[in-house]
């Protein structure tokens, strides 16, 4: 048998494209929790602000945010 016949391409490139899914979840991820954080410290600040709702909605219309043992339909109103 030659290196060819046993060689997969194509588990390789699903491998590489695993990985770089799997590192683009943790990128997104990471920043989902981090306009989380910031978000929420606005609202502290300025209350009145609406951008920090709007990131808020942004992430829960999109699932990036929230548990599905939980409802979030008015999680970005309730920020205290």
């Amino acid at each position: 048998m030659s290196y060819d016949e046993v060689y997969d391409t194509a588990c390789v490139g699903c491998e590489i494209a695993q990985t770089d899914y799997d590192n683009l979840e943790k990128v997104t991820q990471d920043l989902a929790i981090l306009v989380t954080r910031l978000s929420r410290n606005l609202k502290i600040i300025d209350p009145d602000n609406a951008i920090a709702a709007q990131a808020l909605e942004y992430l829960i219309v999109n699932k990036l945010i929230g548990s599905p043992l939980r409802d979030n339909t008015n999680h970005a109103n309730n920020l205290d």
